[in-house]
């Protein structure tokens, strides 16, 4: 009699079995710098596998963790942990990577989706709703060099500049600093937020925002980054971004309580997120794609707008924050 042959386990199969006690079928995920994995069990329910590098500190998971608990009560769906099968937040494996696992969030991402800018508004009460999901939540403090806090944009960006090729589009991103080092972001409010509300992260279903992912880039900052930054993605690849970016904000301005002096900042932050955004991709070494993702488009974004009246459309937004009609 012939024996049946076993089938071989992937690697992601193997964590999620032996650490977590889930067996099922693995299948790979983009990620910026994680390994990501859906696993599917036998019965068809899913959860997501995420493998961090072996220098990823364990603090920067709890905190992580913690923002992401903060989130239960949120409109829409988030990430749940699920614990190690000795009931612990992540598992630290033989070669010092450290294995976390998250309930599935249903839905279609917003880019999948064709980016509808009838979205908008909903885009921006996600944000604010996360602004006041988190607004009590511990900060830890992120070691330096973190490249996605937009307070520290300039720094991030002048130090990838050179990996611009092109001089005009270097004098572009000149621009876009010279504006960002006249800001003062001392006195504007802080706390912590998702940081990275963008078309992937952002999920869809019935045509409505349903769920938000990736907790991975959460940092305490300024609190209109978190609406800087839905404004900056959603934006993209759109016939009239200006328009969409006020849905965003009257959307955001629906659920919050937002100041004068973050409508005064408002455009240049986008346009800072933006300018990180492409110079990050820029002096990438090319082998991740995720990392390459949105830099045509935000690349297109940024020559529409700094073509136009910059001044103008700061003042159009900080309006619509304000809850006045735009010029």
């Amino acid at each position: 009699m012939t024996g049946s042959v076993p089938i071989e386990m992937t690697e992601h199969e193997r964590i999620a079995a032996d650490q977590f006690g889930v067996e099922g079928t693995s299948s790979p995920l983009p990620g910026y710098t994680d390994e990501n994995a859906k696993i599917v069990d036998r019965n068809g329910g899913a959860v997501l596998l995420r493998v961090s590098p072996s220098d990823c500190d364990p603090e920067e998971i709890a905190f992580c963790q913690r923002v992401i608990a903060a989130t239960a009560d949120l409109e829409v769906g988030t990430p749940a942990v699920v614990p190690t099968v000795g009931g612990d937040g992540w598992a630290i494996l033989d070669d010092g990577r450290i294995a976390q696992m998250y309930t599935w969030v249903d839905g279609v991402s917003f880019s999948e989706v064709g980016c509808p800018a009838q979205l908008a508004g909903e885009i921006g009460a996600v944000a604010g709703s996360m602004v006041r999901c988190l607004q009590s939540v511990p900060a830890w403090p992120r070691p330096t060099g973190f490249q996605w806090e937009i307070t520290d944009a300039g720094t991030v960006v002048r130090e990838r500049m050179a990996s611009i090729d092109d001089g005009r589009r270097r004098k572009l991103i000149g621009r876009v600093l010279d504006r960002y080092d006249r800001l003062d972001l001392s006195t504007l409010p802080r706390q912590v937020i998702h940081n990275d509300l963008n078309s992937e992260n952002l999920l869809v279903r019935n045509d409505a925002i349903v769920g938000v992912i990736d907790f991975g880039d959460v940092v305490e900052s300024v609190r209109i980054a978190e609406l800087a930054i839905a404004c900056a993605y959603a934006m993209l690849d759109q016939n009239d971004p200006v328009s969409v970016a006020m849905g965003v904000i009257a959307g955001y301005r629906s659920v919050t309580e937002p100041t004068q002096a973050e409508g005064n900042v408002l455009l240049d932050l986008i346009l800072a997120r933006l300018a990180t955004s492409v110079a990050m991709s820029a002096s990438s070494d090319g082998a991740n794609p995720h990392q390459m993702a949105s830099e045509s488009l935000a690349w297109d974004l940024l020559e529409r707008l700094m073509a136009a009246d910059l001044d103008a459309i700061a003042a159009d937004l900080a309006a619509v924050l304000s809850g006045r009609r735009p010029a």
